[in-house]
């Protein structure tokens, strides 16, 4: 009996001791996580406040959004090209972010880079300029390739503390076993309106801005930015009602042990071409800032060749895939193909497009038989959908809940220029966001 006793002790403790070990360990994550919410952006703040004091203009402000939660927050960028690079620069400069300068051996590529822009989007130029006054570089000496790939991205990425989100926020550390998706897009015309609908979903949160952008010279934009807070847009609409939806392009979905599809085969590995080219998620923004409709925006990509680098800050990036829309009804997918990087247009007949992760080059019938998504969502759009609360029930179909998230939900009518978004963490509140009726673009 006393053996018995003992044993019983003995486990006991042994549970105790485990049962602590796991609060302390729970504990400490929480702690972490809470840590990251609190100070991520604590520096750029702070940077923000001094670059608004030098330039003399507050060409970007940060504001809550949400009385409870840190992340999403608002993002106001306002002014010229110049005064709006001028803030980066300061910025980056305090942030010690490296500002990339051409060699000769790239010199001539790069100039042919500065004469694509001149034609396409010559705000980007000025913007470039304004950085490099302060960095007391003439603008000629940047190297616009990287300029593009790296100091945009580097400087947002590190300054708000990327890699911590990614690892304190990891989702699939609750223990969930649900099915893990990237993002997905699906548009809708009736009744004279254009009603798009997108799920932002990954296995992390990140630092999220819904971000209004008004640069002089070019169309206002609504939307969100999480990468490069000035230099690509995720997810938005445009003054003229045109806009733009990005999910990747992984070939197969994220589950383990599916082994559906190829998910290399849409993967970035491009190096930089010999002929000019704007890396993809600039051309986000060049699209959705210079183009009023779909055809303007195909007219662009068909023209100007899009780079989809093999890496980025070390890692291979996935493919990418767009839904394209505007307030005449039209609406496309959009898609490269795999080395070359050649130029795909998807028009289905019919009042909707349907995006997720699987590739339109695959065909409609693999999509359905190997993406529950599409399969699920594709009734539900060819029974119609009437409004923007419609819309809404689509995507809440295709709403991922563990251990990936869909970090939001935005629905935009196209016609009437609105953005209605829910956010994850209060998923019952409706965030509005519209243009003024008549809006037209900002002045020069």
């Amino acid at each position: 009996m006393k053996r018995v006793i003992a044993v019983l002790c003995v486990l006991l403790l042994g549970f105790t001791v485990a049962f602590l070990g796991y609060i302390w360990i729970r504990d400490r994550a929480s702690g972490e996580t809470d840590r990251v919410y609190r100070e991520y952006d604590r520096n750029f703040r702070a940077y923000l406040a001094k670059s608004t004091q030098i330039v003399g203009k507050e060409t970007i402000k940060v504001e809550r959004l949400s009385d409870q939660f840190t992340v999403p927050q608002k993002l106001t960028i306002k002014g010229t090209p110049y005064e709006i690079g001028l803030t980066i620069g300061h910025i980056g400069k305090q942030a010690k972010e490296r500002l990339p300068l051409v060699d000769e051996k790239n010199r001539e590529l790069n100039q042919k880079l500065a004469e694509l822009y001149r034609k396409i989007h010559p705000q980007h130029l000025d913007l470039v300029r304004g950085v490099a006054e302060v960095y007391g570089q003439p603008a000629e000496q940047i190297d616009l390739v990287l300029f593009e790939r790296d100091f945009g991205s580097d400087l947002w990425c590190n300054l708000l503390q990327h890699e911590r989100f990614y690892r304190d926020t990891d989702f699939s550390k609750q223990g969930a076993s649900a099915e893990k998706y990237g993002c997905s897009v699906a548009s809708y015309y009736v009744n004279g309106h254009q009603i798009v609908g997108r799920n932002f979903d990954l296995p992390s949160d990140r630092p999220t801005y819904f971000t209004d952008l008004e640069m002089a010279g070019t169309y206002r934009v609504m939307g969100h930015t999480v990468y490069d807070l000035t230099g690509e847009m995720n997810d938005g609409i445009n003054e003229k009602g045109f806009s733009l939806s990005v999910a990747g392009n992984v070939g197969t979905q994220w589950r383990k042990g599916d082994s559906t599809g190829d998910r290399t085969k849409y993967t970035s590995r491009d190096p930089y071409p010999r002929e000019p080219a704007v890396v993809f998620w600039q051309m986000t923004q060049v699209v959705i800032q210079t183009c009023a409709t779909v055809d303007e925006a195909l007219a662009l990509l068909r023209a100007v060749r899009v780079w989809f680098p093999a890496n980025f800050r070390g890692m291979a990036l996935e493919g990418t895939h767009w839904l394209l829309a505007d307030a005449t009804g039209k609406a496309v997918v959009v898609e490269w193909t795999p080395g070359d990087s050649q130029l795909l247009v998807y028009d289905k007949p019919g009042p909707y497009e349907l995006l997720t992760n699987f590739s339109f080059q695959e065909g409609e019938e693999f999509l359905v038989k190997n993406c529950p998504r599409y399969r699920k969502v594709r009734p539900l759009l060819e029974r119609g959908v009437s409004d923007t609360t419609g819309m809404l029930e689509v995507m809440k179909a295709m709403r991922v809940t563990g251990p990936g998230r869909s970090l939001w939900i935005s629905v935009m009518d196209l016609n009437a220029r609105s953005i209605e978004v829910r956010y994850f963490k209060e998923f019952d509140r409706k965030y509005e966001f519209s243009f003024a009726p008549g809006v037209g673009p900002a002045s020069p």
